[in-house]
């Protein structure tokens, strides 16, 4: 990817930046129907919406919520704060593709 930083083009190795911890995700595209797991286990919960307003993650092996459904303004695209209340702790999740 070519970047522009005051005047001067470099080509940004996007993948490389992120492994090296030199480039961070702020505000992933987070919505309905995606699959997550906490990155030390292995049970998968899906972001759900059990109703037109709000989010939880629900466990694909049991069907039990991560944490009581939070509130959210667009269930197809979260803001980063409607993240937070979902997830808790975002940092800790993975997608799971």
């Amino acid at each position: 990817m070519k970047v522009t930083i005051d005047g001067i083009e470099y080509e940004l190795n996007v993948e490389k930046a992120v492994n090296s911890g030199l480039l961070t995700r702020t505000s992933p595209k987070v919505g309905r129907g995606m699959k997550w797991r906490q990155k030390d286990g292995s049970t998968i919960y899906i972001l759900a919406a059990p109703d037109s307003n709000t989010m939880a993650l629900i466990c694909t092996q049991d069907g039990n919520r991560w944490r009581d459904s939070r509130p959210v303004g667009d269930v197809v695209n979260l803001t980063p704060q409607e993240v937070k209340n979902v997830f808790g702790d975002f940092e800790k999740w993975e997608q799971v593709t």
